[in-house]
């Protein structure tokens, strides 16, 4: 249960990374803030997802578990949100300029 949702967590991070790459593409420096707090905002999501499980279905979530995952998402997430974005910045960066006429 708890790795599913920080595999969910981890992958929604990167896809959020991703976006803000597509989306910023004026400088690396806001593209790699952008997905640090789009991680942040998944941190978050997770922690009070499993949070609220643990609340209303108690026995379902381990502790240990939710600390042990909640460490790992905490690391992964940041990571693979600002490589996500950094490569989309680069390469939308490169399609843009491939398409100037001069």
């Amino acid at each position: 249960m708890e790795a599913v949702c920080a595999a969910g967590a981890v992958t929604g991070s990167a896809v959020s990374g991703y976006l803000i790459g597509r989306s910023v593409t004026r400088s690396l420096l806001l593209v790699t803030l952008g997905g640090l707090f789009a991680s942040a905002f998944w941190i978050l999501f997770y922690f009070i997802g499993i949070f609220v499980l643990h609340r209303v279905f108690p026995g379902l979530v381990e502790p240990w578990d939710l600390g042990r995952y909640l460490i790992m998402v905490a690391v992964l997430a940041p990571v693979a949100a600002v490589i996500a974005a950094a490569v989309n910045r680069r390469r939308t960066a490169h399609a843009d300029a491939t398409r100037l006429p001069f």
